[in-house]
């Protein structure tokens, strides 16, 4: 509909209709707040240079600070400034080369607009071109990755070095300016010396001023609107990429902040710097289950011996009690004091609890008990039997040398024994009750073992322990205690036996990889293990007989943990919980659940029933997974194949003798391409094998989209095109073509098959043990005929990945050129740690690389970003990744020590089940006044887990 001319004044007014976009004449990518005045400039002058200034610019000019309006696709939205410009104008320096945003402008304008559009401003940084090699030099550093190898012959860039007075960019912006405009430089020097009069002749006239001004005014309020859209959503970018960072700061010494800050950063803007952050904070602390929040300073913990429950007495004298699973804790009793000793049942349903001069007990289904001390005004321990059935109380001392020990059986509470103590070093000590003794441990080390039933002395001693060593617990079971003076052995006694001499040295000890000044020490309940904080990490090492030739159930040859991102813990809150893979441990208001077991917080894993390697020197074992994701086919060195997930109980089981390569049938069942087996396969169906004609197994097969159709090529360059359904031959695809006293000289060492079953990629190299490379053809299907072919005789791999086509040279870098090899799209940075094929999803979104560490390297495909680093599974050997076909898991296969089976773990590559399990894991958000510490901000209006 068109509005008549009369009516548009009043539609402005009355709805205040917003001018349309002019466009940008050029998009100014720079990285850092050192080019901040340099870019005003420029923008300035090449927005307003030789035109009258009350007059709209000539053209506009996008810069992220100030171009950029609110909307949930930040990305989007910078690109769309690039579509909208004609001109990108890089402003190099090292921080420049250094900067994703950067890289990723550079790279959308190299695929979208030609480079004689590009202008280099050089700011700092060394920028030299090299004839020889017809790019910039090695040592060219304000450059970044996407820019080099793209010019055919030397570029022009205009150099304009910072200033601490502000640089001078007179003739930097009329040279630009000229360029941008396709004006002659003295032509516009010229008009703007021009206009600059005009300027000065209209500035006598006040009539005329004064409009001008009103005018101006009101173009101001418009852009200035317009503006802070754009200011608003730049300063999201920003905010995400600071929280981002500091969340990667913070890892190490507080992992709940960093989870948060992980949270937020990827809730504000969603981009693979931010989804970095989100899979670190998932992966690099992998012991940690998760925090609980007391709501109060903690100042005694207890984790129970059936492993279901933690307890924890705070300052404020409130007892806590969370069940394993439990979002928030249940408030089981409070004392008029703060908590000095705690003591549970084997279950935790039976709670004792002492304050200065008091003790409370609480039992599930009955309401508390005071339990005040009888003979004594202060409590200095309490015990409670594993079953429940008892509670012991050590109070002292009014007239009394020595301290006084009762035994009260909890549902009566009436006394069971009662006993004085032979020594005042027993007046503070600990005690540790089972169902029939009870063990009472002083301060220097004397001990004495009395029947519960009447308080009968069973066994005494005494420790030779010195003066400055710090001393744990006694073990639940009541038979061992640790002690350290901070060096790298920790020293564990024994206390069972009649016939141990005063004063005797440790027979029993635990190494841990650590000195110095440690917090706490602690004895699993049957003794068998050791746990030490200290400096931000726990370290759990296994006890072992001091001649090294005996053990209390644990090999010597096992190693200590070390149990990161612990902070700082509290002195003496560390527990184990249940068995010697489980802790807890508190610092201030936290708790923090940890379990040795857990790969990482991302991680399903399982034993399988087999190992898939005896030999540590070959490969790791092929993975395939399943369409439904429920199942896998692992072939290993053994050989063997296994199906399914362990998660997936009620799938069938399959174990085969035939190695091979895996696809998965239509309905679901397992087919195998390899040569005629040797020997008489078990576990396998025949319409379940594709042979492969020849005496060496396949080197890649894939089933078409259509699945009734297979694509096998052999191990000498042959494809052969297979009817799924039959197992027979349809067609036979010779190997690519070579030079006649080439052909048989080479090996086909490696091939891939696209998704779509078009195209398939062949390594080829010559026939020498010394080399390990070679180059690579791309064949049409279709065609039947060679449509690529990369140059380098250094590539290894080549691998498909949705729209890519991945190449891995001898040197480890990955190359991701496009399915055809027409086109090299970017590069992944490596080195010879890469020795291993790079496995890549269907949908061409991420790469998994493996070091010759056995660590996993995620990076986003489309990007080259690093996501994260996977590291090694304790006790790991080998380890083969895949990806389910729609992307969404990553399975991998760990082949651990020598006559032990393989793990199978299993990751979501979903960034919301990322989200959930950060939030879950941290707990509680961060206090407002968390949030200024940490960022210097207030936390309004940023999205968090809640």
């Amino acid at each position: 509909m068109v509005v008549p001319r009369h009516n548009s004044r009043m539609t402005w007014l009355r709805f205040g209709r917003r001018l349309p976009s002019i466009g940008f004449g050029a998009f100014i990518s720079y990285s850092g707040e050192r080019d901040r005045a340099l870019i005003a400039k420029l923008q300035n002058g090449i927005e307003k240079l030789a035109k009258r200034w009350y007059r709209p610019p000539v053209m506009k000019v996008f810069v992220d600070k100030t171009s950029i309006g609110a909307g949930p696709k930040l990305w989007g939205r910078i690109e769309g400034g690039l579509r909208q410009s004609t001109w990108l104008i890089l402003m190099a320096s090292p921080e420049a080369a250094q900067s994703w945003w950067v890289d990723r402008e550079v790279s959308w304008w190299i695929q979208n607009r030609p480079l004689d559009n590009l202008i280099i401003v050089n700011t700092a940084g060394v920028l030299r071109w090299d004839r020889e090699i017809g790019d910039f030099s090695s040592d060219s550093n304000a450059i970044p990755p996407s820019l080099r190898g793209k010019f055919a012959d030397e570029p022009v860039w205009v150099s304009v070095p910072r200033s601490d007075h502000g640089p001078n960019v007179d003739a930097a912006v009329l040279s630009i300016a000229a360029a941008v405009r396709q004006m002659p430089v003295h032509e516009l020097s010229s008009k703007a010396y021009i206009e600059h009069r005009r300027t000065l002749r209209w500035a006598g006239g006040a009539l005329v001023g004064l409009s001008v001004l009103l005018v101006g005014a009101l173009v101001a309020t418009v852009v200035a609107v317009i503006q802070k859209g754009h200011a608003d959503t730049q300063s999201r970018i920003s905010l995400a990429r600071q929280l981002a960072a500091t969340s990667v700061t913070e890892l190490s010494t507080n992992p709940r902040a960093a989870m948060l800050l992980a949270v937020s950063a990827y809730k504000i803007d969603p981009n693979p710097q931010t989804l970095a952050a989100l899979m670190r904070v998932n992966t690099a602390n992998p012991y940690l289950v998760r925090y609980l929040d007391a709501g109060g300073r903690i100042v005694q913990l207890v984790g129970s011996s059936d492993g279901t429950a933690i307890v924890a007495g705070l300052a404020d004298g409130r007892v806590m009690r969370w069940h394993i699973g439990d979002p928030a804790p249940r408030t089981l009793l409070k004392l008029p004091d703060a908590v000095t000793s705690l003591a549970v049942s084997a279950d935790a349903s039976v709670v004792a609890a002492a304050g200065r001069t008091s003790v409370f007990l609480w039992r599930s289904g009955v309401p508390t008990a005071n339990l005040p001390a009888l003979h004594g005004d202060r409590i200095s321990a309490v015990a409670v039997s594993p079953s429940g059935e008892f509670v012991a109380i050590n109070s002292c001392c009014t007239s009394r040398t020595n301290g006084t020990v009762e035994v009260l059986d909890t549902s009566q509470k009436t006394p069971e024994a009662q006993f004085s103590y032979s020594s005042e070093d027993m007046n503070s000590g600990h005690l540790v009750a089972t169902d029939h003794d009870l063990l009472s441990f002083g301060t220097g080390g004397r001990w004495e073992r009395r029947q519960i039933s009447d308080g009968t002395v069973i066994e005494a001693g005494s420790l030779g322990l010195g003066g400055h060593q710090m001393v744990s617990l006694p073990s639940g079971n009541g038979q061992f205690v640790a002690a350290t003076l901070g060096s790298t052995t920790t020293q564990v006694w024994q206390m069972r036996g009649l016939n141990l001499p005063d004063g005797y040295r440790w027979d029993l000890e635990a190494q841990v990889p650590t000195r110095g000044t440690f917090t706490s020490v602690v004895l699993s309940s049957d003794g068998t293990t050791v746990a030490i904080a200290n400096n931000g990490s726990i370290f759990v090492a296994p006890v072992v007989a001091r001649d090294k030739e005996k053990t209390l159930s644990m090999s010597a040859t096992e190693q200590s943990v070390e149990v990161s991102g612990a902070e700082k813990v509290t002195s003496g809150l560390l527990s184990f919980l249940g068995d010697n893979h489980h802790l807890v441990s508190a610092t201030g208001n936290l708790v923090a659940l940890w379990d040795l077991d857990q790969v990482d917080r991302l991680a399903h894993a399982a034993t399988i029933g087999f190992s898939s390697t005896t030999c540590w020197a070959c490969g790791p074992a092929l993975v395939s997974v399943a369409p439904d994701s429920k199942r896998i086919a692992i072939f290993g060195e053994t050989p063997a194949a296994v199906e399914p997930l362990p998660s997936a109980v009620d799938s069938p089981q399959l174990k085969t003798n035939v190695p091979g390569q895996a696809m998965w049938r239509k309905n679901g069942r397992l087919l195998i391409a390899a040569t005629k087996p040797t020997r008489a396969a078990t576990g396998i169906e025949e319409n379940q094998l594709l042979i492969v004609p020849g005496t060496r197994d396949p080197v890649a097969a894939a089933l078409a989209p259509d699945k009734s159709t297979a694509i096998v090529v052999g191990a000498d360059g042959v494809i052969f095109v297979y009817d799924s359904d039959t197992g027979e031959i349809r067609e036979t695809i010779p190997k690519p073509s070579l030079p006649a006293d080439e052909a048989s000289q080479v090996l086909y060492t490696d091939a891939d098959v696209s998704s779509a079953a078009d195209l398939v990629a062949i390594v080829s190299k010559p026939f020498s043990s010394s080399v390990i490379a070679g180059s690579v053809q791309i064949y049409d299907l279709a065609k039947h005929q060679v449509v690529g072919e990369i140059a380098g005789e250094d590539v290894v791999y080549a691998r498909f990945a949705g729209p890519f086509l991945l190449i891995q040279r001898a040197s480890g870098k990955l190359e991701v050129w496009d399915k055809r090899g027409s086109s090299l799209v970017r590069v992944i940075a490596g080195d010879e740690s890469y020795f291993r094929a790079p496995v890549a999803d269907e949908q061409g979104n991420l790469v998994v690389r493996r070091r010759d560490e056995n660590t996993l390297d995620i990076f986003d495909l489309r990007t080259a970003t690093l996501l994260g680093t996977l590291p090694a599974v304790r006790d790991s050997v080998l380890t083969g990744p895949a990806f389910s076909p729609d992307g969404r898991l990553l399975v991998n296969d760990v082949a651990r020590l020598a006559g032990t089976n393989d793990l199978v773990v299993t990751r979501e590559m979903d960034p919301n089940v990322w989200l959930a399990k950060a939030c879950a894991a941290a707990g509680t958000d961060l206090s407002a006044e968390e949030w200024r510490v940490l960022t210097g901000i207030a936390p309004d209006g940023i999205p968090t887990c809640r």
